[in-house]
């Protein structure tokens, strides 16, 4: 995994260019067609349309204001206007981060199997790819974390420049305003570069004295960084604290809800039986378990080298995440991170894997089938799982694009009633208020439904459970939506 342009690798540099093109391709057309999200709409009713970059207040959503998106929102819908494409800029751009540096990783490598596969597995995850085509601040800050341990790569196998250590941190501080659980790897990646500038001083030559002074210089910039850095988060951290926003999250361990839970999500609605979850969950563990033995022995024998020592540094990395996230949890009370906010940990998971593959095959040239079996059952899921349609998390809001064009089809034109109101659970309404304020619809409102005053509704827009719970006596049903199964029906009173 030399630092070096490799002629060999010309080929597989032509693949990956298709294949980044054809994952790319995917997330803008899903970014064109997806229809709003409730979060995506929350953060541009509340945050983007008011053109604030700085909170200045906090309430038990604030933490939905992704600062880094929001900030490219406002700019990019005062230069083009709001609509879905729009706001979610921002994260296919950390898309184009990701896919640029993942391959730049994965091209060190020296086998055009290993290359293609490695890239195939950081890349086509559809629980990942998601969040690339939506307007929030996890793909942006996965992108820009992709980019910084490239960066960190660079710091090791260059020599330990220092220039190279400054961009890794500051890659890592833009990835954790664009979404804050990722200080955990902002702060994990700051003691693991101290670390390796440590061990670089004490094992050279020279007086003692002369060293702490090296170390002191090398972690100067590097520390005067993390501190403003520090001096700009911590504020809002303390703010979202108070306001009761760090909800999301689990409760019971790391292990349930950072590992099982996330898991689960990423199995995209795939059933599976308790066996197979539990088959992954142990391979996670024999990954890390592997690498860390594959460490121990090559240092011992002395036979460390740049490549291995990468190995060290994402399981290092990994290792600095689940401590902090579980001192976090203990000495403040922050819940687990867990689905979204723990996809950072997969991602780093995904490139220890390959990279520890790429290690083994050197001595062991069978270890490749295990990549290449990993490839294969990716492929295959994503076949299964890939969609226009809709996003996992927010899939009830499949159809709210769909409820807009009906109602403006369903305005009765000799009718000039201005005031009507649509009844929708509140699970619905920011999507419906984001059409209704960004298409200028203007002769209807959003309102949470209460069943006991039906009456007072034009409309309403229910799940099918809940319109089946209620009294539809005077209701007359207008269309039954095909992906989330959801209703809109025309109160007749």
């Amino acid at each position: 995994m030399e630092y070096s342009a490799n002629a060999k690798n010309n080929s597989a540099t032509g693949l990956l260019i298709i294949l980044g093109i054809l994952i790319f391709s995917y997330t803008v057309i899903r970014a064109f067609l997806l229809a709003i999200t409730w979060d995506e709409a929350y953060t541009y009713l509340e945050f983007v349309r008011n053109g604030k970059f700085i909170p200045d207040k906090f309430d038990q959503m604030s933490a939905n204001n992704h600062l880094l998106n929001t900030w490219l929102d406002i700019f990019f819908v005062k230069c083009f206007g709001v609509n879905e494409f729009v706001l979610r800029l921002p994260s296919l751009f950390g898309h184009l981060l990701f896919l640029f540096y993942s391959a730049k990783l994965v091209t060190n490598f020296e086998n055009k199997g290993i290359i293609f596969c490695s890239f195939f597995i950081l890349n086509v995850n559809p629980y990942m790819l998601d969040y690339f085509s939506l307007s929030r601040g996890y793909g942006l800050s996965w992108g820009l974390m992709m980019t910084s341990v490239y960066y960190l790569f660079l710091f090791q196998s260059k020599g330990y420049r220092k220039l190279f250590a400054i961009i890794s941190i500051v890659l890592a501080a833009l990835a954790t305003l664009a979404n804050f659980v990722l200080l955990n790897y902002c702060l994990a990646l700051y003691g693991f570069i101290t670390i390796l500038i440590c061990y670089k001083y004490f094992n050279s030559e020279g007086a003692r004295s002369n060293k702490i002074f090296k170390i002191i210089k090398e972690l100067l910039v590097p520390s005067i960084i993390i501190i403003i850095f520090l001096g700009i988060i911590v504020p809002f951290l303390f703010h979202f604290k108070q306001a009761g926003t760090l909800f999301w999250g689990g409760q019971k361990s790391f292990w349930t809800d950072s590992i099982s839970e996330t898991i689960n999500r990423n199995l995209y609605e795939l059933k599976f039986n308790l066996f197979i979850h539990w088959l992954l969950k142990a391979f996670m563990l024999f990954v890390v378990l592997a690498g860390c033995i594959f460490i121990g022995h090559k240092y011992f024998k002395t036979r460390a080298t740049i490549d291995n020592l990468f190995v060290a540094a994402l399981i290092t990395l990994i290792g600095f995440i689940v401590l902090s996230t579980t001192l976090q949890y203990y000495l403040i009370d922050t819940p687990y991170l867990t689905d979204r906010t723990a996809m950072f940990i997969v991602i780093l998971f995904n490139l220890l894997f390959v990279v520890l593959i790429n290690e083994f095959s050197k001595e062991k040239p069978k270890a490749v089938f295990l990549i290449y079996s990993a490839a294969g059952l990716l492929f295959f899921h994503f076949a299964y799982s890939s969609n226009l349609k809709y996003v996992l998390d927010w899939k009830f809001d499949a159809d709210t694009k769909g409820v807009i064009a009906e109602l403006e089809n369903q305005r009765p034109l000799n009718e000039l009633k201005s005031n009507q109101t649509i009844g929708t659970h509140y699970l619905y309404s920011p999507s419906l208020d984001f059409y209704r304020a960004t298409n200028k619809i203007d002769w209807i409102t959003c309102d949470i439904f209460d069943d006991s005053t039906i009456s007072k509704y034009d409309y309403i827009y229910l799940s099918l459970a809940d319109f089946e719970r209620i009294n539809n006596d005077n209701l007359t049903e207008i269309k039954i939506f095909p992906i989330t199964k959801s209703i809109l029906a025309k109160v007749n009173f």
